[in-house]
Parts: C-alpha cells; sequence; structure tokens
C-alpha cells in the first residue's frame, strides 16, 4: 500500500510507462479519492495527473493503429516505443518524453498567453 502523493511521484516519474493498465488502475484510484473528498490535490499534482492521462491516452491510440519499434535508450539496451504515423513521416513516441513535451512547450506556451 501507498499513500496518494506517492502513486502520484510513482506516475511522473515513469513508473508505470510500460505498464500503463496498472498507471490507470492507479489514476482510477486517485480520481475516486478526490470524487469522494478524501483527498485534494493541489494544482501541481492534479497537472502531473492529466499530463499522465493524456501522454498514456495517446500511447495507447498510436499503439492500437501502428504498433510499436524497438530504440536504442541511453543504457545501451532497447526500448519498445510506439509508432507515431502521419502523412509526412513516422517518429517513436514514449510517454515520458510526451509528458516533458507537454510540460514545456504545450503548458509552458499556454501560461505565457
Amino acid at each position: 500500500m501507498i499513500g496518494y502523493s506517492a502513486a502520484i511521484r510513482l506516475l511522473d516519474n515513469g513508473r508505470y510507462d510500460k505498464h500503463l493498465a496498472d498507471g490507470m488502475e492507479i489514476l482510477a484510484c486517485i480520481m475516486e479519492a478526490v470524487e469522494s473528498n478524501w483527498i485534494t490535490l493541489n494544482i501541481e499534482k492534479e497537472l502531473i495527473l492529466w499530463r499522465w492521462l493524456l501522454a498514456a491516452v495517446f500511447i495507447t491510440e498510436e499503439l492500437e493503429k501502428n504498433g510499436t519499434v524497438d530504440v536504442p535508450n541511453d543504457t545501451g539496451g532497447v526500448d519498445t516505443a510506439v509508432i507515431y504515423s502521419s502523412k509526412h513521416g513516422a517518429i517513436s513516441v514514449l510517454p515520458g518524453p510526451e509528458r516533458f513535451a507537454l510540460a514545456n512547450h504545450i503548458e509552458l506556451g499556454a501560461i505565457e498567453k
């Protein structure tokens, strides 16, 4: 058993990036606690949860449409990434970099406006 704050940190740190269904269960438990008024989340934690959900849904949709590809990782091994494909080409996508892009490009741009 873990606390809600620890669960949110695990989602944010990528613990469930290779097991999105498990992450969705954790997210559902957290949201149930919020809806039941057992916990109140600050804006930072809410953003982490929405960012995680958006990236997970995007990854899942692209997985169903385009499949996966093996890509080299920083430790000399191989990770399995999802393929994003459009009429202009294709790239591999992973949940962690998607969350990073959301936080640093989309959210930051919205805040600046």
